[in-house]
């Protein structure tokens, strides 16, 4: 007798929610979320780009690799290439790596929008002509060449700041662009204010 009820109880309960569904009577059922199988969870970001100066005529390329990443916060290393062909004086060029270490922090602006300002602190190695050679190039006099007199190398400690704008194409790439200043650590401190283009991938 028992076992007749319980199965009348189940029928009826199973009857009326059938007719809720068909009067139109919102189900409030338990969605499981779904989860996206290519979200490893990871902020961490690869970017490549190009950069260019305010001036010098200058242009290069720029490689950046977030190691960590927690709540907003990267750290991670960059590297960046640039020269410059001068464009009265074709005989003097100028070649400069860097390479830094940073701390980046990222905050969203808008809804595809986010914004990150990162610092940084490393080296920088130039190769660039002599003052001798520059003067004599300048003059007309002789024309530069590539022997060890004609050039100067020179190592810098740097630091490194910029404000990168992320504007992302989905959840796991993004381009990216901003200004990046980077100031040499000297007596007599040179400081460079380069633009920078990029797309950043996720990984």
């Amino acid at each position: 007798m028992r076992y007749f009820v319980l199965a009348l109880v189940l029928c009826g309960s199973v009857d009326a929610r059938a007719d809720a569904a068909g009067a139109g009577i919102p189900q409030f059922i338990e969605d499981t979320p779904t989860v996206d199988p290519h979200d490893t969870g990871s902020e961490r970001y690869i970017t490549l780009g190009v950069l260019t100066t305010a001036v010098d005529n200058t242009f290069g390329l720029r490689a950046q690799v977030d190691a960590l990443s927690l709540g907003g916060f990267s750290l991670g290393a960059a590297g960046t290439l640039f020269g410059r062909g001068v464009e009265d004086l074709p005989d003097l060029p100028m070649f400069k790596a860097s390479a830094v270490g940073y701390l980046a922090y990222t905050a969203p602006l808008l809804a595809n929008i986010k914004l990150r300002a990162q610092v940084g602190y490393g080296g920088m190695y130039s190769i660039e002509a002599s003052d001798a050679a520059t003067a004599a190039v300048t003059s007309g006099a002789v024309a530069l060449t590539s022997s060890s007199k004609a050039y100067e190398t020179s190592t810098y400690r740097i630091v490194e700041g910029s404000l990168l704008v992320e504007a992302r194409a989905n959840h796991d790439w993004a381009f990216s662009f901003g200004p990046i200043v980077q100031r040499t650590v000297a007596d007599a401190p040179d400081t460079t204010v380069m633009f920078f283009v990029g797309l950043a991938a996720r990984w």
